[in-house]
């Protein structure tokens, strides 16, 4: 007996059909299409590549065949690839992966960014693997230039403010000496005030500049210590004073409790408090009403500042703490600024643990801006505010000064001001004239540019303190005034970093006290 049985297998041929033709089209699709592209088995077994990769590659369909592709890849990312490939096979997850270098055929290796899909028959179980390769060589050669620009900009930006602070210099300088000298007429005293006025409204401006550029950069720190806000609050209201007066607005403190304090930097919080306090100064009319509160909100301190002034309109607000960003003026321009003061007030805030808001009703109704920092924690014993001077054993005697500056205007005007005060001062326009004077007298203190033209202020300070000079102490008088300049003077020896246009009471303050250069860089502005 013989015992046979017959299938149909027509239905069977008919799909392995399909998908051949399937297939077929799928690859002619993938030799039209500017990428890379491969097929592989469900194990990662590559069977096919379109012509395109092997028209980049050089190689052969032989040599490429399952996991020949590592020979083209970058050996220092070979490793990560074949890692997160196997992990897409294991779970069937899409496989994704930018700038992956592949060798072309010339032996250089350029980026693409990778992309493999699983394709699955109808009960969902993977039949093949797609894959494309992109050319990201040109993005990735637009981001570097970008990245590129951006530090040229940075760069620029810094020089533009040491250019600019040095002819700002012995105008500010000059400003304090006339109204010293000149100070029983009322006429000379006034247009003193006006230049000192605006030379710090421009050192302001390109203050805001270098900040902005820095924290967008992420290139600005902040030390936090014990603050009190009250402290604060009372520094910045003076640092406004003038402005105020001179608007005759009316300032109102509240402050619930005048012991609370947060952890901050207290230079950076009383410049934040005084940038919300000069905005509301700017964009209320004269005689208005501007009120600062203080107050503890669920383990925050909220300091705010209102205003009945200019308002924002509703479609600015969401948009008034990005850089460059101000409400439209007139051709008057009659508030200036270059709208970063509230970009720099929200980064140094976030910087320091805590949060800026900005509330308006509109044009004509007044503003409001919030700034909240966590409390600081209890103290077994109240610390007081930091000081924000230097103080020390008042000196009354004459002082014998030496300043070295290649900027003739700036050196004359700062010889002029201290010889004013009663100091005795001489004066070099290079490092070689100041080594001489040195070596011919002592001196109490010498204040020493930093860009001089035969050697810089950091190399002359090095050489007075290793050729033992009679040099009490050292001031930097410098244009450039950054974390790492400030950090190079106090390397080189300085007792004093101070940035030009440098006030004129800053300068006399350090001369007038006995302080000691272990107490570090004093901010100078």
């Amino acid at each position: 007996m013989i015992v046979g049985t017959a299938s149909d297998i027509t239905e069977r041929r008919k799909a392995e059909e399909a998908l051949r033709e399937s297939e077929e089209r799928l690859r002619q699709l993938a030799n039209t299409i500017p990428n890379l592209a491969w097929m592989a088995n469900p194990d990662g077994w590559i069977t096919w590549y379109n012509d395109r990769w092997y028209d980049y590659t050089g190689t052969t369909a032989q040599e490429m065949q399952g996991w020949g592709w590592e020979s083209v890849h970058d050996a220092s990312k070979l490793g990560e690839v074949k890692e997160r490939w196997i992990e897409s096979i294991r779970t069937g997850q899409t496989f994704e992966m930018p700038f992956v270098p592949l060798r072309g055929k010339d032996g250089a290796f350029r980026p693409f960014f990778t992309r493999v899909v699983p394709l699955r028959d109808a009960t969902g179980a993977i039949v093949q693997w797609f894959g494309t390769n992109t050319d990201v060589s040109t993005l990735k050669k637009a981001e570097e230039d970008l990245v590129d620009a951006d530090r040229r900009k940075d760069e620029f930006i810094a020089m533009l403010a040491h250019e600019l602070r040095n002819p700002l210099a012995p105008v500010r300088t000059a400003a304090e000496l006339l109204r010293r000298l000149q100070s029983r007429e009322p006429s000379i005293a006034r247009v003193s005030e006006i230049i000192s006025r605006q030379v710090s409204h421009m050192t302001g401006l390109l203050d805001d500049l270098l900040d902005v550029s820095r924290i967008t950069r992420g290139l600005i720190t902040v030390h936090r210590e014990r603050v009190s806000v009250g402290a604060v609050v009372t520094a910045a209201i003076e640092q406004v004073r003038p402005l105020m007066e001179a608007h005759r607005h009316e300032l109102t403190v509240d402050q619930e409790d005048p012991a609370l304090e947060v952890m901050a930097s207290p230079l950076r919080l009383i410049q934040v408090t005084a940038n919300l306090l000069d905005n509301a100064a700017k964009y209320s009319p004269p005689g208005s009403s501007i009120r600062v509160e203080v107050r503890r909100v669920a383990g925050q301190v909220r300091l705010a500042v209102t205003d009945n002034g200019q308002g924002i309109s509703p479609e600015l607000l969401p948009r008034v703490f990005e850089p460059f960003t101000q409400a439209e003026r007139g051709s008057a321009r009659s508030q200036g600024g270059l709208g970063l003061g509230l970009a720099v007030v929200r980064g140094l805030v976030k910087l320091q643990g805590g949060a800026v808001h900005a509330h308006s009703a509109g044009i004509d109704r007044g503003s409001r801006f919030e700034i909240e920092l966590p409390e600081a924690p209890p103290a077994d014993s109240p610390l007081s505010a930091p000081a924000l001077v230097e103080t020390g054993a008042a000196c009354t005697a004459g002082l014998d000064i030496l300043v070295v500056d290649d900027n003739a205007d700036a050196a004359d005007t700062v010889v002029a001001l201290l010889q004013s005060l009663g100091h005795r001062v001489q004066c070099a326009y290079t490092a070689a004239q100041a080594l001489t004077l040195m070596g011919q007298a002592p001196f109490d203190t010498a204040i020493l540019d930093i860009g001089l033209p035969d050697m810089s202020g950091y190399a002359l300070a090095a050489t007075v303190r290793e050729s033992a000079f009679p040099v009490g102490r050292l001031i930097a008088l410098s244009g450039y005034g950054q974390p790492e300049d400030r950090a190079a003077s106090l390397a080189a020896g300085f007792a004093h970093h101070l940035v030009k246009p440098v006030e004129p009471q800053t300068l006399v303050n350090l001369l007038s006290f006995g302080l000691e250069p272990s107490r570090g860089i004093h901010p100078g502005h």
